[in-house]
C-alpha cells in the first residue's frame, strides 16, 4: 500500500518500462501483475497514478484496498498468466471452452476498438480505453491511439495525457517486431507532433527502436510512409548515429525508388528533411552515397513545391504578433514575412526606429 501510495508515476513507469524492455508486456513472467492506483492528490497535490508490475508470487493475500486495481497479464503464447480470480476467465480473447472466436466477429470489434480510440476527445476517456484494452490492442490500435494522443488538446504530459504516453511507450515496444512499414510511419509521426508540439517528450530509446524497426520494413514503404517517417526525423532534430544514419539510408534508397509516385505534400514534406539535415552539424557531414543522390537529383523539385505551397499561420504564431502589435503600436509587426535572400519565409518581422528583429 505504501508502494501504491508513494510510487511517483515517472519512476514507476521507468520500472514499467525495464521490466517490459526484457520481455515485453505480453510476456511479463506468469502471474505477474499490473497495479495502478487512483490519483495520489492528497500525497503529490497533483494526479498521478502509481504504475507497478510485480510478480503476483511476491504479494500473497495481498488486499487490492485503497481503490486499486490489479490486471492479470497473459503470456504471449496466449495461455492464461494465472489462476484468476474465478475458473472462468479466458484473458486470451476466447469464450468458455477454449472455443476461438468467429474471425468475423474478431474483425468487427477490432473496427469497432479502432473507431473509439478514434472517437477520444480527452486524456481521461483515451486512457480508459488504453487501461481497460490495452492488453489486447493489435498493432492498428496502438497506432490509432498514438495519433489521438498527438490531436488531444489537453495541458501536456501530466495528469491523464502523461500516463497515456507511458503505456502506449510499452504497449509499443512490446509489439515492435510486429509493426509494419505504416504502423512504424505513423506512430513516428504521431511522436513528432507530440515532441514539436512541446506537450510531451517521448523516449530517445524508442524513437531509436523504430529507426531500427524501419530499416528492417524499408522495403514495404510507400511514398507517405517515406515521407512521414523522414518528416517526423527531422521534428526529432535525430542526432547521426549507426542506427539512424542506416535507416535514413535505407528510406533514401526506397525513396529513389518510389520517386515517381510522390505527390506534392510528400515532396514539401521531403524538403523539410533535406533542409533540417543541411542545417543539422551532425548531419551536413554525414550525407550517405543515396541521400546526396537524393539531393542532387530530387531536392530542387522537392524546393518548388515546398515554395508553392502558401505559408500557414499557427494560433500561437498569431497570438503573439497581436500581443507585439498591442504592446509595441509605434512598431511595424510583418507576418510571414519572405526573406529575399534566401526565399523563406519569417514568422513574424518587427522593425521601427531604425531596427528590425
Amino acid at each position: 500500500k505504501r508502494m501504491l501510495g508513494f510510487a511517483r508515476r515517472k519512476a514507476a513507469a521507468a520500472a514499467l518500462r525495464a521490466v517490459s524492455k526484457g520481455s515485453g508486456f505480453g510476456t511479463l513472467p506468469r502471474g505477474a501483475l499490473l497495479l495502478t492506483g487512483r490519483p495520489c492528490e492528497q500525497h503529490h497535490g497533483h494526479s498521478a497514478r502509481p504504475l507497478l508490475v510485480v510478480p503476483s508470487q511476491l504479494v500473497p493475500g495481498l488486499s487490492l484496498g485503497g481503490g486499486a486495481r490489479s490486471r492479470r497479464l497473459t503470456s504471449s503464447s496466449g495461455g492464461s498468466a494465472g489462476s484468476g480470480s474465478n475458473g472462468n476467465e479466458v484473458p486470451d480473447g476466447r469464450p468458455e471452452g477454449g472455443v476461438n472466436k468467429d474471425s468475423g466477429t474478431a474483425e468487427i470489434e477490432h473496427r469497432q476498438m479502432s473507431v473509439r480510440i478514434v472517437d477520444c476527445t480527452d486524456g481521461k476517456g483515451l486512457l480508459g480505453l488504453v487501461e481497460q484494452h490495452g492488453e489486447s490492442f493489435n498493432v492498428l490500435h496502438i497506432s490509432a491511439a498514438w495519433a489521438a494522443l498527438a490531436t488531444l488538446r489537453g495541458g501536456g504530459g501530466t495528469g491523464d495525457e502523461g500516463v497515456v504516453l507511458q503505456l502506449l511507450q510499452v504497449l509499443t515496444r512490446a509489439k515492435m517486431q510486429e509493426l509494419g512499414a505504416r504502423e512504424v510511419a505513423n506512430v513516428a509521426h504521431s511522436m513528432a507532433m507530440l515532441n514539436g508540439s512541446g506537450r510531451m517528450v517521448v523516449d530517445d530509446e524508442l524513437v531509436g527502436e523504430l529507426q531500427a524497426r524501419a530499416t528492417a520494413t524499408a522495403g514495404d514503404f510507400d511514398p507517405q510512409n517515406v515521407a512521414n517517417l523522414l518528416w517526423a526525423l527531422a521534428c526529432f532534430d535525430t542526432p547521426h548515429s549507426q542506427v539512424s544514419g542506416r535507416m535514413v539510408e535505407s528510406m533514401a534508397v526506397r525513396l529513389l525508388s518510389v520517386r515517381e509516385q510522390l505527390s506534392v505534400e510528400e515532396e514539401l514534406q521531403m524538403h523539410q528533411w533535406l533542409l533540417c539535415c543541411d542545417l543539422h552539424p551532425e548531419w551536413r557531414g554525414n550525407f550517405s552515397r543515396s541521400m546526396q543522390k537524393v539531393k542532387e537529383e530530387l531536392g530542387d523539385a522537392f524546393r518548388q513545391a515546398f515554395a508553392l505551397q502558401a505559408p500557414t499561420t499557427s494560433r500561437l504564431q498569431a497570438d503573439v504578433a497581436k500581443q507585439l502589435r498591442r504592446l509595441f503600436p509605434e512598431l511595424k509587426v510583418e507576418e510571414e514575412y519572405e526573406d529575399p535572400q534566401s526565399g523563406y519565409s519569417i514568422d513574424s518581422r518587427v522593425s521601427g526606429a531604425g531596427r528590425v528583429w
